[in-house]
């Protein structure tokens, strides 16, 4: 299992409250992204036995963030918040997107994950990339470079956040076909 990361160590035992937890990691992902970010309303955070080898999930049709076992990081928790506040799971038709173009959507969300990690909580982003305690391994790793990669080069961090963040005062699909039109880009 390799050693245990610092980071991972000291976010365990400030988790205590996993909803004071909660509302920072969202102010960080606000401030990070620079945009508004709306969770679901009365969205829950549960940690429970551990069903698969998944570390977290979030379940947008209860609106339940859980986190498995002992077997999550700060990591894990940003990713399944970052699956909240998706488009993609708070629209019901993108839902089914969601689940037909599984790897494209885990791939941003870790790519995102990532991002926050890097800006806010650098040994944890250093953990996360080396790969070295498994439990806090980066997943979907040719998705995020290809993200990565193409954030540097052809499209803003912040345009990919605007198709992807939820936003209720937004129509989804006019932002969206803007995003497309602007990098000449098909329906995918």
């Amino acid at each position: 299992m390799g050693y245990t990361p610092q980071c991972r160590t000291l976010f365990l035992i400030e988790s205590f409250d996993l909803y004071e937890v909660l509302d920072r990691l969202v102010t960080h992902i606000r401030e990070v992204l620079g945009m508004e970010v709306s969770p679901p309303e009365n969205l829950r955070v549960v940690v429970e036995p551990r069903r698969s080898f998944t570390r977290g999930s979030y379940d947008p049709i209860r609106r339940i963030l859980t986190l498995y076992d002992n077997d999550w990081c700060r990591k894990t928790f940003i990713h399944e918040l970052f699956h909240a506040i998706s488009a993609f799971s708070q629209i019901p038709e993108l839902q089914k997107v969601a689940k037909l173009e599984k790897d494209f959507i885990e791939g941003l969300t870790e790519f995102f994950t990532g991002y926050v990690l890097f800006m806010k909580y650098r040994k944890c982003y250093n953990t996360c990339v080396e790969s070295r305690y498994p439990v806090c391994a980066m997943s979907y790793e040719k998705d995020v470079k290809l993200f990565g990669a193409t954030a540097q080069l052809l499209i803003p961090i912040s345009d990919f956040a605007g198709i992807y963040v939820y936003n209720p005062n937004v129509n989804w699909f006019e932002q969206y076909r803007r995003f497309l039109d602007s990098y000449n880009m098909e329906d995918f």
